[in-house]
């Protein structure tokens, strides 16, 4: 009868997970906190729920599925590029912040194990609120989107390393004083050799495996999620945590060509296990905290978020990062992660903290988050008032308007979209990069994609998110080359509504009166001009009457 309970609690974390959602779309709220409402309304406020091992089973697959698809957004060329901004920026706020963690948690008389595992928790900005907020913004390719968003991928691979010194770590008291050099060297061996693994994989395996499940529907998503639990399974042979294995696995598919489709497919999977993840870390959130743990969750909340904003705001400025750029990216980055109830997690389990621990900092997550969430909503607000106060603007130097710094900082050449690589398409293409214009090129068949002179994405057009990590929101124009006419009207109308010039192949004249609806821009009529262009050579000719 196991399995009816488990349909049954399924559907009840689902469904008030979807109707906390709705209850608090007019406040902002982030999806995180939803999720941790929704399991603390379920569980400790009604007691509709309770927690159980075949929850906490389905909750650990999520953390498994949102580490792999990290790993496949962690582009090794990421890193070049990211420059000694991100690199000091990010090395100060978490060396920073975990010293000043750990002081106020052992000033608050924490054994040492806990007070260095609060302050390995608490250095961690959270990756899914971040890139949620860039996004609903838009200002992924601005300055503190560029620095915050490589901050975080920093944090991703720290985070990991935590994971994987506390998953090794036994539950006895005495575990960090007599078996630290044991488990770094068994740690560190392992890592090494599944490391060397995920390199020859990238290298040899992975693409010529792409290729091979590629010609079958369905294929290259299945085939992706064994590679990942192969190497869950290889990482708790050597001993190491689930969430090693599954962020290696996907950091050698980041490398192949395939990786964004892959993020794609594998991204709706993900957010149904993480939703379950966080109700069921809110069901297993507490109310009973004494006065003394209630008094530390707001002294932490506010230390966190203060000497966060505080720390990258400095580094940036002296490196001559200045006024609003910085400022928006403490802002962004001010509150603690999904890694860190993750780590906190991981650590309960082992018998590395308390259960009270573990409530202390959901709480702390959630007031984090949803504070440093609203902050980034009001931000303009916030903005207006440093500017219009005479002292805080001689602190933050604010002597010239920082819009116009901002803008050049974050100025990027819109893209040409051309959609559909066939004969014209891959013409059309050839055509504009010569002209030094940037292009993306998208196809549903990857073969037609190699050796353009742009940017490709391999993908079928109706799905949204490929639209928009092909950049379709900022885009110069949208060119489609496709002889579909359904994908053809699908496109006209999402140009419509983004107000972008759009250009699409018309086959014959009985589609366009469709498109002229949908304000098309431009027609290419390929097989009308063909015979107007056979007619003209023929009358040239004398073959034909003038």
């Amino acid at each position: 009868m196991n399995h009816i309970y488990l349909i049954e609690d399924l559907g009840l974390i689902l469904m008030a997970a979807s109707l906390m959602m709705l209850l608090t779309r007019q406040l902002k709220t982030p999806a995180i906190v939803n999720y941790l409402l929704a399991g603390l309304a379920i569980g400790p406020a009604m007691g509709l729920i309770q927690e159980t091992s075949h929850l906490d089973y389905i909750s650990e697959t999520g953390i498994v599925l949102l580490l792999f698809l990290v790993g496949i957004e962690l582009n090794i060329g990421q890193f070049k590029k990211a420059g000694k901004e991100v690199l000091w920026t990010g090395f100060w706020q978490m060396s920073l912040t975990c010293i000043a963690v750990f002081g106020l948690a052992f000033s608050f008389q924490h054994p040492l194990q806990t007070s260095i595992i609060l302050g390995l928790a608490f250095m961690f900005s959270s990756t899914v609120v971040v890139v949620k907020l860039l996004q609903e913004d838009r200002s992924m390719r601005a300055f503190h989107g560029r620095v915050s968003i490589g901050v975080l991928l920093l944090q991703d691979v720290a985070a990991l390393a935590a994971i994987t010194l506390v998953s090794s770590l036994g539950g006895s008291a005495e575990s960090l004083d007599t078996s630290m050099t044991t488990v770094l060297l068994t740690s560190v061996g392992g890592m090494g050799i599944l490391i060397g693994f995920t390199w020859i994989a990238s290298r040899y395996i992975v693409n010529p495996a792409l290729n091979w499940s590629l010609p079958i529907p369905g294929m290259m998503f299945i085939w992706s999620l064994g590679w990942c639990f192969l190497f869950v399974a290889l990482a708790h042979g050597f001993g190491l945590s689930h969430e090693i294995g599954a962020f290696l696995a996907g950091l050698s598919l980041a490398q192949s060509r395939f990786s964004s489709e892959l993020r794609r497919r594998v991204h709706p999977l993900m957010n149904f296990f993480v939703v379950i993840f966080f109700v069921v870390l809110g069901i297993g959130i507490k109310f009973n905290l004494s006065a003394t743990m209630w008094l530390q969750v707001f002294t932490l909340s506010a230390c966190v978020m203060l000497l966060k904003c505080l720390i990258i705001i400095g580094v940036l400025w002296k490196m001559g990062r200045r006024k609003e750029g910085s400022i928006l990216v403490g802002m962004h980055l001010a509150q603690i992660s999904e890694f860190s109830l993750i780590l906190i997690a991981l650590a309960g389990r082992k018998g590395l903290v308390t259960q009270e621990i573990q409530t202390m900092v959901a709480w702390t997550g959630i007031i984090t988050i949803a504070v440093s969430s609203y902050g980034v909503f009001f931000r303009k607000t916030i903005l207006h008032w440093i500017q219009n106060n005479h002292r805080l603007c001689e602190l933050f130097q604010w002597t010239e308007p920082e819009s116009k710094s901002l803008s050049s900082s974050g100025e990027t050449t819109k893209t040409i979209l051309v959609i559909g690589m066939n004969a014209m398409g891959r013409d059309i293409v050839k055509q504009l990069a010569s002209r030094g214009e940037m292009v993306t090129a998208i196809d549903s068949d990857p073969v037609k994609l190699k050796n353009l002179p742009c940017n490709t994405l391999h993908g079928n057009i109706h799905d949204w998110d490929l639209l928009d990590s092909a950049g379709f929101s900022e885009a110069k124009m949208v060119v489609s080359a496709l002889q579909i006419e359904e994908a053809n009207q699908l496109l006209a109308f999402r140009s419509h509504a983004a107000d972008i010039p759009c250009c699409v192949m018309a086959p014959d004249t009985l589609v366009m009166p469709a498109l002229l609806e949908l304000d098309v821009s431009y027609f290419m009529t390929p097989f009308a001009d063909g015979i107007k262009r056979q007619k003209a050579e023929l009358s040239k000719r004398g073959l034909l009457d003038k």
